[in-house]
């Protein structure tokens, strides 16, 4: 074994808090070639009661073979790992063995698409390396429960109902796209013409990455995209898709706009997705159309039921490309998504949606 590779389960001798009761024990491996790294993150980790490190590497070798024989719930790896990538990386165990990952980088990288293409591949989130002790706390944390919500159980499949009927043409188009669902997001939009509609997308980047990423979006999809973060309330425009970054609080208003509210920490027990969507509900109704992608958690499934209950048109990714979303599912057995499908299905709908189909007969050729 490589003198790379650390003690597998260390961890199970040292004394850790009591685990409370309902909250899931998680087995991490770190991958990162900066052993101060790794140090932070493994101190701030077994802080936490039920989470344990079950290995560490500092290269791709050496977390393949710990991927195997660890069997770890999450994996968190540098996004620039020397030699083989962790967007390479990513690629590979999503092949092979799926399994979460939560890819790092420094906030002054040069080179962020990488992280972004990790995300792209299947990666459930982007966070910053720590810098320092108190980061690495507040890290772990973001960390373990990103473990524990990927690791809940998943979705039972359902049966999948058909398009419903007539669509309404929607003022505007909200995709929410949290941990795990960029992948399928970008897919719609490969196969999205501009459509006369805004476009909305709310993701799960952390904001410290969020100007890099907005800029890497746009160059890679059709409609371009731009920062949403208009605070009057004023339409969105079509065109380019507005996006909005990890935890803001944000509300869609009667304009069909958005209105960001800043300085606040939260808001308490809804999730930023459901408020997002539940004030779509209250200030658009049946003009307005929402798209939940297969992430982990079920951040946006109460908001869609809202949405559903006004007419809205409501769609959801499923079965999901993250195997461990559990949103879509949920959103189903509620009875919040009206259709169901992949990404390309999805697109196609929205198409039509904004575009309906001519129906009308053909014109009459000319008399014989």
């Amino acid at each position: 074994m490589s003198d790379r590779i650390f003690s597998l389960d260390a961890a199970l001798s040292r004394r850790q808090p009591a685990l409370p009761e309902g909250v899931s024990a998680v087995r991490i491996l770190l991958v990162d070639d900066d052993p101060a790294v790794r140090k932070t993150l493994v101190d701030g980790i077994n802080a936490i009661a039920g989470a344990s490190i079950c290995g560490e590497a500092s290269d791709s070798e050496d977390a393949f073979d710990l991927l195997v024989r660890a069997r770890p719930d999450l994996i968190v790896m540098r996004a620039d790992l020397p030699g083989m990538s962790g967007l390479q990386v990513t690629r590979s165990v999503m092949v092979r063995q799926p399994t979460p990952i939560i890819v790092t980088a420094d906030l002054a990288t040069p080179d962020p698409e990488i992280a972004f293409e990790s995300l792209r591949s299947g990666a459930l989130a982007l966070i910053p390396r720590p810098a320092s002790a108190a980061a690495g706390r507040d890290l772990a944390a973001r960390i373990v429960a990103c473990a524990r919500l990927a690791g809940a159980s998943a979705s039972n499949l359902v049966e999948i109902p058909d398009a419903p009927g007539v669509p309404v043409a929607p003022r505007l188009i909200t995709l929410v796209a949290g941990d795990g669902a960029l992948g399928p997001a970008m897919r719609l939009f490969d196969d999205l013409p501009r459509l006369t509609a805004p476009l909305l997308l709310a993701t799960s980047i952390d904001s410290a990455f969020f100007p890099a990423f907005v800029s890497w979006l746009s160059d890679l999809i059709p409609q371009g995209a731009i920062a949403a973060i208009q605070s009057n309330g004023g339409p969105l425009s079509s065109g380019p898709v507005h996006v909005l970054p990890a935890g803001t609080i944000a509300t869609i208003t009667p304009e069909a706009g958005v209105s960001v509210i800043t300085g606040l920490s939260g808001p308490g027990n809804i999730s930023t997705f459901d408020l997002l969507l539940t004030t779509m509900a209250e200030t658009l109704g049946a003009a307005s159309a929402a798209v939940l992608f297969g992430h982990i958690g079920t951040g946006g499934a109460s908001g869609l039921l809202a949405l559903q209950k006004t007419g809205s048109r409501t769609l959801a990714e499923f079965p999901a490309a993250c195997p461990f979303a559990q949103a879509p599912g949920l959103a189903r057995r509620i009875g919040a998504a009206e259709f169901c499908g992949s990404a390309s299905e999805l697109a196609a709908y929205l198409r039509d949606l904004v575009t309906p189909p001519d129906t009308s007969p053909p014109a009459a050729g000319p008399m014989s």
